[in-house]
């Protein structure tokens, strides 16, 4: 059952245009157990992943499995994201800016937390938790986000709209039943 609720997520991040048909073939004949990356803890080792993405894009699917009005943005909403996660991760500089920004940020929220700031995670293709993944910490970090594309002149093209972020939470609310079925089933 949990290798169904895989072949499930794989074809419903094809369907958005988050993984190409190549990919998409990739993480479906994948002999490797593919149920431990669900429930592996995030750390900072596995953000260096290749981002670069070649989607095919299937609209009618689409339009089946997201028939409210975001489902145009997903098609290029992952690609985004990917880029924007390698650009904070693309130099020592950028790292450190990252860091700093959510650091003042998480003092301005609560002045007494003693939490630390985290790196965005760049998801690996093949692996849907880790888009899953991806998705969960940018959207704990959108302001951020948006604050760090509108302050770097390079990054503004990959603005991210209010329909782009709508985009973003509705599939990884999407993935997130695809994790819990899998968890559960493990």
């Amino acid at each position: 059952m949990p290798h169904t609720v895989h072949l499930a997520a794989v074809k419903l991040l094809k369907s958005v245009g988050a993984l190409s048909s190549a990919k998409a073939k990739k993480a479906t004949s994948r002999s490797s157990n593919y149920q431990n990356t669900v429930s592996v803890p995030l750390n900072a080792e596995d953000d260096g992943n290749d981002a670069t993405a070649h989607n095919d894009h299937n609209e009618q699917e689409i339009q089946t499995l997201c028939p409210i009005n975001v489902s145009n943005e997903i098609f290029t909403v992952v690609d985004k994201l990917r880029k924007i996660v390698c650009a904070v991760c693309s130099s020592p500089q950028c790292k450190q800016h990252w860091l700093q920004q959510v650091s003042e940020n998480l003092r301005k929220k609560d002045p007494s937390s003693k939490q630390h700031a985290l790196m965005l995670i760049l998801d690996v293709k093949t692996q849907w938790s880790s888009t899953h993944q991806m998705m969960g910490r940018v959207l704990d970090h959108r302001d951020m986000i948006d604050n760090f594309v509108g302050l770097h002149r390079d990054l503004q093209s990959l603005e991210l709209s209010n329909v782009k972020w709508d985009a973003i939470e509705q599939v990884a609310k999407w993935l997130e039943a695809f994790r819990s079925a899998t968890t559960e089933m493990s």
